[in-house]
């Protein structure tokens, strides 16, 4: 799956980064998760627009929260990690070469952007 090959990318360029959730059969297979240290999410989903890349802080039912997520909180990520978490749903048409893609553009905009806020 394009998924897997995208969390081992971002957990092989960005070792800090958390996978939120669960991995193998039990993850929606277009679903990835991710919580970096020190990275503002809400900042990063913009940069992360100008990159190219589509992604979101949450699921588009809470998107007008200002607090943490509580199903990051539920999974026993502090409210800083919460806060780092950024979602990013593939593409059924996504390829490899995206993936690849959307770690470069993700380790880019961490390296920018982590302690800014």
């Amino acid at each position: 799956l394009v998924r897997d090959a995208l969390i081992a990318e971002i957990e092989k360029n960005i070792p800090s980064a958390e996978l939120n959730g669960t991995v193998g059969k039990e993850r929606l297979a277009n679903n990835i998760n991710i919580s970096i240290p020190d990275l503002d999410a809400q900042m990063a989903v913009i940069a992360l627009s100008a990159e190219g890349v589509a992604a979101s802080t949450r699921s588009a039912c809470s998107s007008e929260d200002e607090v943490p997520s509580y199903i990051i909180k539920a999974l026993g990520k502090s409210d800083t990690m919460a806060r780092s978490a950024v979602r990013i749903t593939l593409l059924p048409g996504a390829t490899m070469s995206d993936a690849r893609a959307i770690t470069r553009a993700l380790k880019t905009v961490a390296e920018r952007y982590r302690n800014v806020v």
